[in-house]
């Protein structure tokens, strides 16, 4: 639980901030601030999620589908009318 909770948010920052300042950096640190955040978010709640995976009603982790398409290159814009649109 302690690399849970240590390691793997520090982990997550330093290579999302990495990318998205290379990315993103012409577009303003708002830009690359809300990129890092993003992630930061939903890799936390996908580590949220694994911490109580093991408890009934808890063994599907909905944020592993979203962290997957960061992992193919993509940021999540949002959703509309039930369409997800991708950076």
């Amino acid at each position: 639980m302690t690399r849970l909770v240590d390691e793997i948010p520090a982990h997550l920052f330093h290579n999302c901030f990495d990318a998205a300042y290379r990315v993103f950096h012409q577009y303003g640190s708002s830009v690359v601030k809300t990129a890092v955040c993003s992630v930061m978010y939903i890799g936390g709640m996908a580590c949220a999620w694994e911490s109580v995976s093991d408890l009934d009603g808890w063994g599907s982790n909905p944020f592993r589908t979203l962290l997957r398409v960061f992992e193919y290159g993509h940021w999540l814009l949002g959703m509309d009318d039930e369409q997800l649109y991708l950076f």
